[in-house]
């Protein structure tokens, strides 16, 4: 089964396409196991596109900013173990000295490669120390930090489709302009899955026009939901988000392509731990 729901079978040493009879003969002795494959893959492939109206879901809690640091996972480099002399090397002391020097360069290549380590190590900590205090402390205070960390939250976001944010901090910090470029509703799916052939085959149901612009209303709304939490959540001292969000239509006028716009505002009020929101749009 490839990433589309194909289903085929094939001979696993050559590779190639089995003969029907072997096909149905394999539908009869696994067929549920078949049928298991067939109806995970068509939930796979539905829920990626429910997913698209639910990312304002992963919105983070607008609470005091906390940084997880990442742990250094780099193997420490293990001593080795001497060799030891041998009964030849008694006797020899041509052979015990070779396994001395064997020994010694075993044990200078550790101690290189257990000094690169610590600077990795020391390096990696020092960073993310950084990475920490901008996180929970600077963006207190720093309009600098607030944006480079508030770029890097949105940047880690994983988008479905393709979106574009830029933003702008003002008042200290007390307001947060975003400019969205939203996805068209071209980029929406145009089919879901369905299970067909018995179970055993997947098939492609167009969506209707009415499910898709319902599914693109929803996903451009999760996406603003979703950038606004990410914003409160980064920025403790926000208040306000005015969020634009813009895509691209053709000028009734000229036919000319051009960026339509919509926007939103936002407040928030921080008091004893809790929120509350108020919420207007044009």
């Amino acid at each position: 089964m490839n990433d589309d729901g194909v289903v085929t079978f094939v001979d696993s040493e050559t590779e190639q396409p089995l003969d029907p009879a072997w096909v149905s003969l394999a539908k009869k002795q696994a067929g549920e196991t078949i049928k298991g494959l067939v109806a995970g893959k068509v939930g796979e492939i539905n829920a990626a596109i429910e997913a698209l109206a639910a990312l304002h879901q992963h919105a983070p809690a607008p609470t005091a900013p906390k940084y997880e640091m990442v742990p250094f996972d780099l193997p420490d480099p293990q001593q080795p173990i001497p060799k030891g002399v041998t009964l030849l090397g008694k006797l020899l002391s041509s052979k015990r000295e070779a396994i001395e020097r064997e020994n010694g360069a075993a044990l200078i290549a550790w101690r290189t490669e257990k000094e690169k380590w610590e600077a990795l190590r020391a390096s990696h900590q020092a960073r993310e120390e950084r990475r920490r205090r901008r996180a929970e402390q600077e963006v207190l205070t720093e309009v600098a930090a607030m944006e480079a960390q508030l770029e890097e939250n949105i940047a880690d976001i994983a988008w479905p489709r393709e979106t574009n944010v830029n933003f702008e901090i003002r008042a200290d910090g007390a307001l947060c302009v975003l400019d969205v470029d939203l996805p068209e509703i071209d980029h929406m799916p145009e089919f879901e899955a369905v299970v067909a052939g018995r179970g055993f085959e997947i098939k492609k149901k167009e969506l209707s026009e009415t499910k898709r612009r319902k599914l693109y209303m929803q996903h451009v709304h999760a996406v603003a939901l979703r950038i606004v939490g990410e914003a409160f959540a980064t920025l403790p001292r926000c208040e306000k988000v005015v969020l634009s969000g813009y895509s691209q239509r053709p000028d009734p006028r000229t036919g000319h392509i051009r960026d339509e716009y919509c926007s939103a505002s936002l407040w928030i009020a921080r008091a004893g731990g809790k929120s509350t929101s108020q919420l207007s749009r044009q």
